[in-house]
């Protein structure tokens, strides 16, 4: 009966207060939105999964809202050691770019590493450029090569005597465990809308249309492609790095 559930009612219940006893935020119902659109789309398995990617996605939004700092530095809070290693590599390679025209032969991508003291035998040469090489001009850019180069060392063992490996390999990792909160499947590839999201996962707070304009410059269909493979990612991730510094 009626009575009877009252009666088993616990008498500590915390007041239920109506709407108008309530001051909402008035950013709140955006940022949550926001922030369910994103969860929804890292296709979370677990509570502890929707935990770790919660605290995470309004750690950057905080930080986002302070403002004041670059991209870059921004990126080397995520990242403790990229600034490092990109900055080694970049100067690697316009050691090599001598006539800086951005873009480097296979003959000068195997002098670079022997000035970083590794020796490449020819057929692993051959692999290493031709991946590098998405557009199959003969040349490999800059973006190309830091993205090749950090696939590349950290599935080479080889390599282990390269000074800046590690630096290298940590910014790899931490930048692949980005990519792969929104790869689930471990398919290789994410949707395009997810590239603000991981991006925000590593520090970098872009609009799809300036994402569109990064990727559009090695990508010319970039804008009908449904998805994006980590390679992809690593170059415009890179170009961007590039841009802003």
């Amino acid at each position: 009966s009626t009575g009877t559930f009252r009666a088993t009612m616990p008498l500590d219940v915390a007041p239920i207060y109506c709407a108008e006893q309530i001051e909402v935020p008035e950013a709140l119902p955006d940022i949550l939105k926001e922030w369910s659109k994103s969860v929804l789309r890292a296709n979370l398995e677990s509570r502890d999964q929707l935990f770790a990617f919660s605290a995470e996605y309004f750690r950057n939004l905080s930080a986002q809202t302070a403002g004041g700092e670059s991209d870059f530095a921004d990126l080397d809070d995520k990242i403790p050691y990229i600034c490092e290693a990109f900055r080694m590599m970049q100067d690697a390679f316009y050691s090599i770019d001598v006539d800086m025209s951005g873009s480097i032969e296979k003959s000068e991508l195997q002098t670079m590493w022997r000035q970083l003291g590794v020796e490449l035998d020819e057929p692993t040469l051959d692999a290493m450029f031709t991946e590098a090489d998405i557009d199959q001009s003969g040349k490999i850019t800059m973006a190309e090569f830091l993205s090749s180069t950090c696939m590349w060392i950290s599935a080479n063992e080889a390599v282990e005597a390269f000074a800046g490996v590690s630096a290298l390999r940590n910014s790899f990792e931490h930048v692949y465990s980005a990519f792969t909160t929104f790869d689930p499947g471990q398919t290789g590839t994410v949707k395009k809308e997810d590239l603000v999201g991981i991006l925000m996962q590593v520090g970098l707070e872009l609009l799809p249309n300036q994402i569109s304009q990064v990727f559009l410059q090695f990508i010319p269909d970039f804008d009908e492609k449904p998805e994006v493979t980590f390679k992809e990612f690593l170059i415009g991730l890179f170009l961007h790095l590039i841009k802003t510094q």
